[in-house]
């Protein structure tokens, strides 16, 4: 099918503006996704400084968390007095939020 030189234009500019904006979201998710891994990272970190390394629950329930809950879990691994009592708290997080 033969399309006129003004059409071929608009589809290639609809092409790169697509390309752009796919490419901007893709860094935009790849960025959250990449500081949630490092807080999550990060908690762990603290959580085997603090306790010893974290168990198979405890990292299920750190990997469940979004970036928001893990902020409130920071706070629960300054506090907390065990790794378990840590774990309480993620689940007592993630069900009032779920």
């Amino acid at each position: 099918m033969l399309i006129s030189p003004a059409a071929q234009e608009w589809l290639e500019q609809g092409r790169e503006e697509g390309l752009e904006q796919g490419l901007d979201q893709g860094r935009d998710e790849g960025l959250e996704r990449g500081l949630e891994q490092g807080k999550r990272q990060l908690l762990v970190d603290l959580i085997t400084y603090r306790f010893g390394a974290p168990d198979t629950a405890l990292r299920a329930a750190l990997d469940a968390c979004n970036r928001e809950q893990l902020s409130a879990v920071s706070h629960s691994v300054l506090d907390a007095s065990s790794a378990a009592e840590v774990l309480r708290n993620i689940r007592q997080l993630t069900v009032s939020v779920g």
